[in-house]
């Protein structure tokens, strides 16, 4: 019954990034437009495989663009497994066509 459960929300929860994921298709022609004030997570060591975790790469681009004074977070096409992630102001998150942020499983331990 417990794998059940957990199952069911595990597809609720992928479910819910895919939903996002379709929500913020509109903004992917923003994302192919780049400046100095946009920073793309694969240039912070994100692999967007959906096996590697990468919220530690999507946090360097945020912290990143916080140093910055603000800025664009583009996160391109892939599947990023990823645990916390940790938003800032002045932060302009946007999720490309065909990316999909992919919640780790509770045993990676990648969430605070």
């Amino acid at each position: 019954m417990h794998q059940l459960i957990i199952s069911f929300w595990q597809r609720r929860f992928n479910g819910l990034c895919y939903f996002l994921s379709l929500t913020f298709l509109s903004l992917s022609m923003s994302a192919q437009e780049t400046n100095s004030d946009s920073f793309n997570i694969r240039a912070f060591g994100a692999k967007g495989d959906g096996t590697n975790l990468d919220s530690a790469a999507i946090n360097r681009a945020i912290d990143a663009a916080t140093a910055a004074g603000g800025g664009t977070v583009l996160v391109p096409a892939g599947t990023y497994l990823c645990g916390s992630i940790h938003l800032r102001s002045n932060l302009h998150l946007v999720i490309a066509a065909g990316a999909i942020l992919l919640g780790a499983p509770q045993s990676m331990g990648a969430y605070d």
